[in-house]
């Protein structure tokens, strides 16, 4: 969410499991194509997760990829 306010327009497509991040594009930058996952909201981090949610990234590909600390574990690695 940090970084929104750091895109310029052009040809951009953010995808996202977050639902802040979602809200927050959408009202900041109305020339984004947002695109978000889907699958269960968990109200503990405001993200789509679950099989749906892992389905969804598997499909798409990024010329330039941000993660946040919460899609990383130290056990599991990236999730």
């Amino acid at each position: 969410a940090e970084l929104l306010p750091h895109l310029t327009a052009g040809d951009l497509t953010v995808l996202t499991n977050s639902l802040q991040i979602l809200s927050r594009a959408q009202a900041s930058h109305p020339h984004l194509r947002l695109q978000c996952s889907g699958g269960i909201f968990s109200p503990v981090s405001g993200n789509f997760v679950g099989p749906d949610a892992i389905a969804f990234f598997g499909r798409k590909r990024a010329r330039t990829f941000f993660m946040s600390a919460t899609g990383l574990d130290p056990g599991s690695g990236v999730l």
